[in-house]
Parts: structure tokens; C-alpha cells; sequence
């Protein structure tokens, strides 16, 4: 049998449900990001929501978009984790590798949790055209991670 690499992104994660249903749509490339709203055939602008500069795909709305790499390299100096910035791979098999070490339970959720503000960000972008500024949502990042990890893990953060 075959082994499902990110299974510990999903499995053994203290964030919200939501926000993990949200890192298995984007495993398995089903959220419905604009690119993939064109190939169904629905006309629709194909510029990012967020920074309105690129074609939006799950690589720019959450590795290369302006909106989604301030909050990655906040996450990344906090978590003190090499920002690659890289492609959307790269960037999934850093996480499911960093899930195996001591501090990666606490890094998992700041991805799995970024990567839900993000969707979000994007959503209140398109359907109420409003968009939280960067640092109230890396302030709710953090706040949402601080209490859903373990006594130990807080004391990490806050470090």
C-alpha cells in the first residue's frame, strides 16, 4: 500500500476542523480558486482577488501573492523556519516534513491556520469586498494557534 505523504498535516493537527478540511481541498487541488472555475466553463475575472495583479491559482493565492507572502514570512521569522517562498509543492513537502519534528505540530497548525485566513481573506475579498488588514490576520493566526496547542507549545510561542 501506497504511503500518503501528508497525512500529517491532516492527522494528529490541533487546528480547527475547518481549517484542516480546507488544507485537504488544497491537496487535492479542489477549492474552488478562479482557475479552476474557468476550466468549468464560467466566465469570471481572472485576476487575483487579493493583489489583482496575476492569474489566481492555488500557487499564487497562497505562495505568491503579495497578500499571502507577508503573512507566510511573518509566520515563518515567528516560527524561525527558512521562508524559500518556492512553488506550491516545495512548500507542502516542507510542511509535511517539518510535521515529524518536535516544534512541527506548533508549525502545522500556523499553515494549516494561515492557509485558512488566506481562503477566507479571498472570500470576504469577492463576496462582501472587504479584506482584513495583514497584521489583524496574523494576529488572529496567532491567536487561534495559541488556544489550540498544549501549555508547552504556548510557552514556545511566546518565547
Amino acid at each position: 500500500m501506497e504511503r500518503v505523504r501528508w497525512k500529517r498535516l491532516i492527522c494528529n493537527n490541533y487546528a480547527t476542523p475547518k481549517s484542516k478540511f480546507i488544507i485537504w481541498m488544497v491537496l487535492h487541488n479542489r477549492l474552488p480558486t478562479v482557475d479552476r472555475i474557468r476550466r468549468w466553463g464560467i466566465n469570471c475575472d481572472a485576476r487575483c482577488s487579493l493583489c489583482r495583479s496575476e492569474e489566481e491559482s492555488l500557487q499564487h493565492l497562497f505562495f505568491s501573492c503579495d497578500n499571502a507572502s507577508a503573512i507566510w514570512r511573518e509566520i515563518c521569522r515567528l516560527m524561525r523556519f527558512d521562508d524559500s517562498g518556492g512553488l506550491y509543492q516545495d512548500v507542502i513537502s516542507s510542511a509535511c516534513s517539518q510535521a515529524r519534528k518536535k516544534k512541527g505540530k506548533l508549525f502545522v497548525m500556523f499553515f494549516t491556520k494561515s492557509v485558512h485566513a488566506i481562503w477566507r481573506q479571498r472570500n470576504s475579498q469577492i463576496f462582501r469586498e472587504s479584506c482584513k488588514d495583514t497584521n489583524v490576520v496574523l494576529r488572529d493566526i496567532f491567536f487561534k494557534v495559541a488556544t489550540r496547542c498544549t501549555d508547552v507549545e504556548r510557552r514556545r510561542l511566546l518565547m
